[in-house]
């Protein structure tokens, strides 16, 4: 039957539940005693007055607490005893009260109500109901009885609002799940009730009804305890419960129902009852009578006294020393007494870590359990902390724990150094090694006695000390001296460059400080990680390490030139030079035109062209020869690589710096005709090169050098989608990939070649010289630009 609490009134003893036992009341009709009982209560606001009933139709009934009881069996309107298997009992009142269950002469279900205090019973049974088993009742007029529900038959619902005069049945068709117990809250409010594997739910005082949960596989649940949103369920195999498979346990939830945690006893399981969330009681077969106190975490058998295979059946607790548990005959909860074991301590209660001290329980007791788990009458503890240990007595089941005993030892001392330095030492410097406290001896690796050690080089020290408790340690320490940094310049761009322009100095390697300084250490220009130089002079830096180790590098010699470049181009669009188009195999030569506005001549000894697959400059023509004030012409020549816009970058080398000119042509298709065997004529039309419809040309950036933005020019044909399969990648001038984010604009379309460009963010990136590589369909275009600000 469910459990109910209404109060409030749980004893906190100083006794744990181990300290525990059970006794069986002997104090009972001599006709009932060997009855087996399955449900007991008793009246939460009297808990003087309880019930107990069973097979046979007996009940039994205490007025005092459980001191002496008296027994009533249930007879029939002609007088005989009824063969009344009753499961449930409850009582609103001290006189008032219900019973129900099978009945297994007629297979049909009864409910008996008293109006005495349970000493006679009358019959208040809906007509034929089948297979009734738990009740519940608000108050002596308003409640319930419920029943049926295995493989098809119905789930029953009989609710009463006079006090079992007349019934009202609610009936609901879930498969294979029998009722068996249901609690009421108020005439029109909350309710719950359980079945095999369901929980249900009533929000009208149990008038309808919902299944709101399976707590698990289909197996029988024969009571619910109710804690708040915690449900306690004990559950036996199957739809009716099994009583003779190795099967069973307790299913809780602390959600109301949303997920359970289950418990298998490996018997079957009838009985529950719950204090609050976490404290709770089940009872089972073979004398189980299981314990939690951590909301069903953990489980504990506490069946101390009860009779070897006897089978309980319900449980109940008025408090924490009171309580009674029901089956194969009826046990009475206690907590024995005895005197509990005291300590003896030998070798002092504190000494050293890592020496012993011996603990003794007094004599007197059949077994003993300590606190760290052995169980002989005398051990040796090594680790600090409290100690107490249960003095056993099998016979009363004493089991109690001794006062505490709190056992200290001296905390092992660990040497904590100290070094003179913050950080590592720099190699060529000493290091100071002392420990922070005060001891009574000290014994260094190198045999020196002093409260401290100097160290030169590299290398572990270890040391022993006897600290101010007389306890001995030892400790070891490391120290590493680091090596002076040896800082070398590089230079993005030349040393020696015109007027204007300028050469980034940085190091190799990043370091935590740096100290730039011109033409002698009494000039410092700079504590930046890389400089921008724009004047002669000579240049080093020195650095310090994250140890504040020191390293100078070599001089670097930066001489700017007061010249300007000599050559100029003259092109119809700024840095372009179009060769105009040509069919494939075809070779267009065009004359560049190179003026020399320098004081002196200038001679060309060759030019460089970035990709020289398309475009070449014949090397027949050089050394070119410039004088000052005339100028020459320079032979381009253009051959397609592919069809449509073919593009290249030529650089010609000044003076000052370099010149980048854009190179483009046009390649075109040819058409051929020919006569088929049929007389039929053909025309052939070269559609792409090298099995590749995929042509793109890149431009020079402007602006260049860039400050936040630079823009670089394409044309490209063969596809409008081709932002799509374009793989962009960014470079430093020593070949380091970097990040820097851009984005593809096409400005206009015509026919199958797009003409936009690749607008590229500079504005994270540091000044200097920065290389674009595009992959398209496996081929590699380069750009160059610059950044600076």
């Amino acid at each position: 039957m469910l459990k109910l609490y209404f109060y409030i009134f749980l004893l906190l003893v100083t006794s744990s539940q181990l300290d525990s036992a059970w006794k069986k009341c002997t104090n009972i009709p001599a006709s009932y005693i060997n009855v087996v009982y399955l449900d007991i209560f008793f009246l939460p606001s009297n808990p003087q007055f309880g019930w107990t009933c069973g097979y046979e139709g007996k009940t039994l009934r205490t007025t005092n607490g459980g001191k002496s009881w008296l027994g009533s069996r249930i007879m029939n309107n002609q007088g005989n005893s009824i063969n009344a298997q009753l499961e449930s009992i409850q009582f609103v009142s001290e006189t008032i009260g219900f019973t129900s269950g099978p009945e297994n002469s007629t297979g049909f279900g009864v409910i008996f109500k008293t109006t005495d205090g349970g000493a006679s019973w009358f019959n208040v049974s809906p007509n034929n109901a089948e297979d009734l088993w738990g009740t519940y009742f608000l108050n002596e007029n308003v409640g319930l009885v419920v029943g049926g529900g295995c493989g098809d038959n119905p789930q029953y619902f009989w609710r009463t609002e006079d006090g079992g005069q007349t019934w009202i049945p609610k009936i609901y068709n879930v498969y294979n799940s029998k009722m068996a117990d249901a609690i009421l809250y108020s005439e029109d409010g909350l309710g719950y009730a359980v079945s095999s594997g369901k929980l249900w739910k009533s929000m009208d005082g149990g008038k309808t009804w919902i299944p709101i949960s399976t707590s698990g596989n289909i197996d029988w649940h024969e009571e619910i305890s109710i804690s708040g949103s915690t449900f306690l369920l004990p559950y036996s195999e199957g739809c009716y419960g099994n009583t003779t498979n190795d099967y069973g346990g307790v299913r809780i939830t602390h959600d109301e129902g949303k997920s359970w945690t289950q418990f298998s006893t490996g018997v079957p399981m009838f009985g529950s009852f719950l204090f609050d969330k976490n404290r709770g009681w089940g009872a089972g077969f073979n004398r189980t009578v299981i314990y939690t106190n951590d909301g069903g975490k953990t489980w504990s058998n506490e069946n101390c006294g009860i009779e070897p295979g006897a089978s309980m059946d319900d449980i109940w607790f008025i408090n924490d020393t009171t309580g009674w548990v029901v089956g194969r005959g009826i046990y009475e909860y206690f907590v024995p007494y005895a005197n509990p074991p005291a300590i003896t301590v030998s070798g002092g209660k504190t000494i050293c870590e890592g020496d012993t001290v011996t603990l003794s329980a007094s004599e007197g007791y059949d077994s003993y359990l300590w606190s760290n788990g052995e169980n002989s009458r005398t051990i040796k503890v090594y680790k600090q902390g409290r100690y107490a240990v249960r003095g056993i007595i099998d016979s009363i089941c004493y089991n109690e724990l001794s006062d505490y005993v709190d056992i200290g030892f001296f905390p092992k001392t660990v040497p904590e150094f100290e070094q003179s330095t913050l950080g590592d030492p720099c190699e060529g410097d000493s290091v100071t090694i002392s420990l922070k406290g005060n001891h009574l001896v000290y014994e260094w690796s190198d045999g020196s006695s002093n409260s401290f050690i100097k160290l030169f080089k590299s290398g572990a020290v270890s040391v022993r000390i006897i600290d101010s408790n007389g306890c001995e340690a030892f400790g070891s320490y490391n120290v590493n001296f680091q090596p002076n940094p040896e800082p070398v310049i590089q230079a993005r761009g030349r040393l020696s460059f015109c007027s204007g322009d300028s050469v980034l100095l940085s190091t190799t390697n990043q370091y935590f400080n740096y100290n730039w300084y011109k033409n002698g250490n009494s000039q410092l220009i700079s504590t930046n990680s890389e400089i921008w130089v724009k004047e002669t002079g000579e240049y080093f830096v020195i650095v310090f390490n994250q140890s504040g180790c020191e390293g100078n590098s070599d001089t670097i010699n930066v001489t700017v030139r007061n010249e300007t470049n000599a050559l100029q181009f003259s092109f119809s669009e700024p840095d372009k030079f179009d060769l105009d188009s040509a069919y494939y195999n075809q070779l267009l030569c065009r004359m560049m035109k190179i003026s020399n506005i320098g004081p002196n001549e200038i001679i060309l000894n060759d030019t460089y062209i970035y990709r020289n697959l398309a475009f070449s400059t014949p090397q027949s023509q050089f050394p070119l020869t410039i004088p000052s004030g005339t100028e020459i012409s320079l032979k381009v020549c253009f051959s397609p690589e592919q069809l449509g816009i073919n593009l290249d970058t030529l650089l010609i080398v000044d003076i000052c710096s370099d010149h980048l000119i854009g190179l483009t042509g046009f390649g075109l298709s040819e058409g051929f005709e020919s006569i088929s065997k049929c007389d039929v004529p053909l025309v052939f039309e070269l559609t792409n090169l090298y099995g590749k419809p995929f042509s793109f040309g890149l431009g020079s950036a402007s602006p260049n050098p860039a400050a936040d933005e630079t823009i670089i020019k394409f044309s490209a044909a063969g596809s409008n989608n081709f932002s799509n399969d374009i793989n962009i990648r960014f470079f430093n001038s020593i070949g380091q990939s970097i990040k820097s984010g851009y984005f593809i604009q096409i400005n206009s379309t015509s026919g199958d070649i797009s003409n936009g460009e690749i607008i590229i963010n500079t504005s994270e990136l540091i000044p200097g010289l920065y290389v674009i590589a595009l992959e398209i369909y496996g081929e590699i275009i380069t750009g160059k630009f610059t950044v600076f600000r």
